[in-house]
């Protein structure tokens, strides 16, 4: 991970899973560029790619996520969007997701929070369109002094 200016962050990994008998090997590639501040204070916009190889799969995943203070120490949002394309070795078969998601969360006071998700996931392969909302409240317990 690295700077190469003072808004903009690039980094990456690879990992490599092994055995001696080549078995339950994968390799797996992430990379990301994130520009902090693209909109002002409290705003990032992040690009993300994946590979995975593994010995009855590949994939590899593409996303935008746009994050964005709407009210300082108050309400945040978070959006993305995702293409992953899979590819299963044992049976042929491609399948193509596109994913959509956004997060809204409200801090109401200092000790209590109302986070809203919600997401839909569209299969190319079957034309289904999965969609998810769930909600969580977190309240704090801690002294003050």
């Amino acid at each position: 991970h690295t700077r190469p200016f003072k808004q903009v962050s690039i980094g990456g990994n690879f990992n490599w899973r092994f055995q001696k008998s080549g078995q339950n090997d994968s390799k797996n590639v992430n990379a990301f560029v994130t520009v902090n501040r693209p909109w002002g204070k409290g705003s990032s916009l992040s690009a993300r790619g994946t590979w995975l190889k593994t010995g009855y799969l590949e994939s590899f995943l593409v996303g935008l996520r746009v994050r964005q203070t709407v009210i300082d120490g108050k309400i945040d949002t978070d959006a993305y969007i995702r293409r992953i394309n899979y590819q299963y070795y044992l049976t042929g078969l491609t399948r193509a997701q596109h994913l959509m998601g956004l997060n809204v969360n409200f801090r109401l006071t200092k000790q209590l929070a109302l986070y809203l998700y919600g997401e839909g996931t569209y299969n190319e392969t079957d034309q289904k369109l999965d969609k998810r909302i769930n909600t969580r409240i977190i309240k704090r317990f801690y002294n003050e002094g």
